[in-house]
C-alpha cells in the first residue's frame, strides 16, 4: 500500500521527527510518520515537501517492510530515489482513515492498517 502527499507539519522529538502527511494533498486525510533523523543522512524534510510512503512492502519494488521515498520539488534537500525506514502510527488527534481504497490516485478514502509497525 502506498500513500503520497504533502508534508503538513514536522514535530521534532528526541531522535526522530513526527511528520504529518496530507495523503493526496488532502488536509482531511492525515498520517503521522515517525522518521528517524539518523536515517536521513544529514538531509532534512521540510513542510510543503512531497513524499511517498510505501507500507508493509506491498509495492513490488520495495524490499524492506516500511519505506519513505523522499522527493523534493527543487532537488536541493534530498535525492529523489532515496528510501529510508520509518514507522507509521495512528494519531487520535487526526482524521481517521477507515475505508479501503486499492488506488490512492482517485479520491476514495484510504485504508489505514493499525498493525503497521
Amino acid at each position: 500500500m502506498q500513500f503520497s502527499g504533502k508534508v503538513v507539519k514536522i514535530v521534532p522529538t528526541d531522535g526522530d521527527d513526527k511528520v504529518r502527511l496530507a495523503v493526496n494533498d488532502n488536509p482531511n486525510n492525515l498520517l503521522i510518520v515517525d522518521v528517524d533523523q539518523d536515517l536521513l543522512s544529514g538531509s532534512n524534510l521540510s513542510e510543503g515537501q512531497q513524499v511517498t510512503e510505501t507500507a508493509r512492502g506491498l509495492s513490488s519494488n520495495v524490499a524492506k517492510s516500511d519505506n519513505l521515498a523522499i522527493t523534493s520539488d527543487d532537488d536541493s534537500s534530498t535525492n529523489q530515489d532515496s528510501e529510508i525506514d520509518v514507522d507509521v502510527e495512528p494519531d487520535d488527534n487526526i482524521h481517521t482513515i477507515t475505508e479501503v481504497s486499492p488506488n490512492i490516485s482517485n479520491n476514495e478514502p484510504i485504508a489505514y492498517h493499525t498493525d503497521i509497525t
